[in-house]
């Protein structure tokens, strides 16, 4: 069942899907989202869904205390497009359903949703055929009558060699809606699909969305390290850290935006790149062949058709494979890009563009700036307040200064920390083993961009990074990163349930690790660190961790001791 508004399809109400609950989460439609949906357990088949298009704005109904496979299958939405809030609903009755039990759930659901909203749109698969006359038929006119539902579909919908049927049906408030009903033949099923048109309900086409990249490629890399050819005398004539870094990065931005221009790209949402204009005139001759032997009565019509679907499958599963193993094979990063796949074909890939409202301080800010206030506001003050509370919870006159933990547990001095120089095959290696990512930080400096600038930036590099570890200095400029907040997990209205993830800039990461590899040194070199601590340290594995637990744990109970545990996410 598709409900379609102003010649594109919004909504589209499926019958009988035969999925379970985790296989209908994880079914991607292309440009829609799984609105509201009912999933048989004790029975096979059956069940009821609603994809809406992303455009829309809708909100769940859950009448799941009505449901009872067989009898009543039913899920809902309330909709709101411009000034106009009405509900969908859709529904399943098997043929073997009771059917007294059916009208008096279906009176209760529509006596609640009533109360939401007067405007409301009943369509599914009822299993009463309107083509005859029955007792059933006009008892369930007289229900829905009674809430002004009318029945549109005046039509069949189940169409054989043999026999056709109207069991499929629409029902709308008969002065609520200006609308238009026709069958559409898809060849899925033996029921046909039947599309509604609501001609007085203009809902928001989405705008053409388009991004501001800058162009990376092997030209512009080539001009870009071309370009870098020149004199860093105004890096080598300071003394001060700031300056010095200011000088390089100045003159190496200019650089890199000239190299790199932006330009525009449309975004284009394409689910399926992997169907070709053959295979899309190979669906729609399958089509033909449906409706050539859907109305014969030859037997080899049948077969024939049947024998097509199967080849077409093949097809198109040979395509889908060609395709996926094409885009892994060409990528860089094999591992991200299998993981990309797998989650859009579980429908697990977060592609929405809809910025959700925060809730703060009993307000819900839907402007980009307010938010991104509110999260800065947020995650900047979240150490404080930890840190307040937890001293206001506990005594604070028995816990030790740091400092005195470490005069406790460190008898004696140990040498002054002297950072010595860095060297340019030093920075090389470490630009060298970044990986070549295209993300970035504030600065647009993009690892890939790094390491094939290096042969003409080591010597300014070297300079300015044994002045950071001379003068103890760190310049201003690399303090900052852009914080993108990522959801974990419960509402998204709430600010609490987002983590910061810091994007640094490329060229903070390898001071970073030049200052890591002398402090680590250190550290190591006068036996600081306790042999327990396994991780962030080099040659050691939560393999190892594991294994010297277990042994202990091992060596206590063959000494006939009691082992406990306390185990700490800190």
């Amino acid at each position: 069942m598709i409900l379609l508004c102003y010649n594109r399809l919004q909504i589209k109400c499926l019958t009988e899907h035969h999925l379970k609950t985790e296989e209908i989460k994880n079914t991607n439609l292309d440009q829609y989202i799984l609105g509201a949906s009912f999933c048989r357990k004790k029975y096979k088949c059956g069940g009821v869904c609603i994809y809406i298009s992303k455009s829309i704005q809708f909100s769940a109904i859950n009448p799941e205390k009505y449901h009872k496979e067989n009898d009543l299958e039913v899920c809902a939405l309330k909709l709101n497009v411009q000034t106009y809030n009405f509900i969908i609903i859709c529904i399943y009755r098997s043929p073997t359903g009771d059917y007294t039990h059916f009208l008096t759930q279906l009176e209760i659901i529509l006596n609640e949703l009533h109360n939401i909203s007067n405007k409301s749109i009943l369509c599914g698969d009822f299993n009463i055929d309107y083509t005859i006359d029955s007792c059933r038929k006009h008892l369930l006119d007289s229900l829905l009558a009674s809430f002004n539902l009318f029945s549109t579909v005046k039509f069949p919908t189940r169409i054989s060699t043999h026999y056709s049927s109207q069991i499929d049906n629409i029902y709308v408030n008969g002065y609520k809606f200006d609308f238009s009903v026709y069958p559409f033949t898809n060849g899925l099923s033996d029921h046909d699909a039947q599309i509604i048109t609501l001609t007085d309900i203009s809902t928001p086409i989405p705008e053409k969305s388009f991004s501001l990249i800058r162009k990376v490629d092997n030209n512009t890399i080539r001009n870009f390290v071309y370009s870098l050819n020149e004199n860093w005398e105004n890096v080598f004539v300071e003394e001060n850290v700031n300056i010095i870094y200011n000088n390089f990065v100045n003159t190496y931005l200019r650089i890199l935006y000239a190299s790199f221009p932006f330009v525009r790209l449309r975004n284009l949402q394409n689910s399926k790149p992997w169907l070709t204009k053959g295979t899309k005139i190979s669906c729609l001759h399958k089509r033909r062949l449906y409706l050539t032997y859907r109305n014969s009565t030859n037997p080899n019509r049948k077969k024939h058709y049947k024998r097509y679907c199967q080849i077409l499958s093949r097809v198109i599963t040979a395509a889908k494979r060609l395709h996926y193993s094409r885009l892994i094979s060409q990528s860089a990063n094999k591992q991200k890009t299998t993981w990309n796949i797998i989650k859009t074909l579980t429908n697990n890939k977060k592609t929405s563009n809809i910025t959700t409202p925060i809730n703060i301080d009993y307000e819900s800010p839907t402007n980009l700036i307010g938010i991104a206030n509110a999260f800065n506001t947020y995650f900047t003050s979240i150490a404080d307040n930890l840190l307040t509370r937890n001293f206001s919870e506990t005594d604070t006159t028995t816990n030790d200064d740091p400092m005195s933990y470490l005069r406790h547990n460190f008898k004696y001095c140990h040498s002054q920390i002297k950072l010595k120089n860095t060297t340019t095959y030093e920075i090389n290696k470490i630009i060298n083993s970044l990986k070549s990512k295209t993300s970035h930080g504030y600065d647009e400096i993009s690892d890939k961009i790094l390491k094939a600038s290096t042969p003409f930036i080591l010597s300014p590099l070297t300079y300015i990074f044994n002045k950071v570890l001379s003068s103890g200095t760190f310049p201003d400029r690399l303090k900052y990163s852009e914080v993108q907040p990522l959801f974990k997990k419960g509402e998204k209205t709430e600010i609490s349930n987002y983590r910061p993830i810091s994007l640094l800039p490329s060229l903070s990461k390898i001071i970073e690790k030049i200052i890591y590899k002398r402090l680590n040194c250190y550290l190591l070199g006068n036996n600081i660190l306790a042999n327990e601590q396994f991780g962030f340290r080099e040659k050691s594995t939560a393999d190892m961790a594991t294994h010297a637990l277990v042994n202990d744990i091992q060596l206590f109970l063959d000494k006939k001791r009691l082992v406990g545990g306390i185990f700490c996410d800190l």
